[in-house]
């Protein structure tokens, strides 16, 4: 369980990297695990570089509704 705030912070990176910064010694295959566990891999198969987007900084390139996805991500894949 995590607690997803209004204003979520995302680094201006990719999304596969804004994942990892919350387990930096995870695995490839673990991040990718995390991605469709908070469904987020419909999301990405649509973008131009896949999980290597930018999404810039504060994620100011998705919509709230995506950060906050992505933060959900983020905040539940280090447990």
């Amino acid at each position: 369980m995590a607690i997803v705030p209004q204003e979520c912070v995302l680094f201006d990176d990719s999304i596969f990297n804004n994942i990892k910064f919350s387990k930096p010694d995870a695995t490839n295959e673990e991040v990718c695990k995390a991605i469709k566990f908070a469904k987020l891999d419909k999301f990405i198969e649509n973008l131009p570089q896949k999980e290597n987007t930018i999404v810039g900084e504060m994620g100011i390139k998705l919509s709230g509704g995506e950060k906050k996805r992505g933060f959900y991500c983020k905040s539940n894949f280090n447990k």
